[in-house]
């Protein structure tokens, strides 16, 4: 949740990932495990992001009751503020659970194409997404068996980054903020953020997704030569399309 394409974009401009050394063994990621837990209160008077160890995170998100969404003020509200996210700096995904918010709803949002280059020169194009916000979403998988890998962060876990894998390809059944059933296919990157966010409605992190220790690290010291060592090509680039 409230995933960020900052990193992506320096690294494939720059050359590099961070100034940085490998983790060994002995270092640990300093995650808190006992912040300030929020109330409704933050959600209606502010947009604060929950940090991991909060039990907003933890438990299974409340669907959508479809009357509540089609009237009052309640999930507008949500929306904006969600859209307030992810439509900042280059976020491109945020759930509810990560503003306090226990419902089943998630945001996308990927500004812009974007173009990089994998280790054989080959282009890979990260096509733009418009922001889309997902009630009640439910996910299949057309190829369960294709996976990719790649390095996720979160602002609800911050300065952090872990290797997880994920599928390759998704399908995203979802209702629109005026209840309109909806069909995604998303693909790369596309796919991979949908995974990240559907997850935090299943009290779930991306770290919990992390099949290795050894591959989550403080941002500091993250290993640049770890990104294109580790990085499925696929998830560099991705694309989206709206199913009849």
């Amino acid at each position: 949740g409230e995933c960020s394409l900052k990193w992506l974009v320096s690294t494939q401009s720059t050359g590099r990932f961070f100034e940085s050394r490998s983790l060994s063994s002995k270092d640990e990621v300093n995650i808190p495990t006992q912040p300030k837990q929020p109330t409704m209160l933050d959600f209606f008077t502010k947009v604060r992001i929950a940090s991991i160890g909060e039990e907003v995170l933890k438990k299974q998100a409340l669907p959508v009751n479809l009357e509540l969404l089609k009237g009052g003020e309640l999930f507008p509200k949500l929306f904006t503020r969600m859209k307030s996210v992810v439509e900042k700096d280059e976020n491109i995904g945020v759930a509810a659970p990560q503003l306090s918010a226990p419902w089943r709803v998630f945001a996308l949002s990927i500004k812009e194409d974007h173009k990089f280059e994998d280790r054989d020169g080959r282009i890979l194009l990260l096509k733009r997404l418009p922001t889309t916000i997902c009630v009640n979403p439910v996910l299949t998988f057309p190829k369960p068996n294709e996976t990719i890998r790649s390095w996720e962060m979160c602002l609800s876990v911050p300065d952090t980054i872990g290797l997880v894998e994920r599928k390759k390809e998704v399908i995203c059944s979802f209702l629109t903020e005026d209840g309109t059933p909806k069909k995604l296919y998303c693909y790369g990157m596309h796919a991979i953020v949908v995974q990240h966010e559907f997850d935090h409605l299943d009290g779930i992190l991306f770290v919990d997704r992390v099949k290795d220790p050894k591959f989550i690290f403080a941002l500091k010291d993250f290993n640049a030569d770890s990104f294109s060592d580790y990085t499925s090509p696929e998830s560099l680039e991705g694309h989206s399309k709206y199913l009849e």
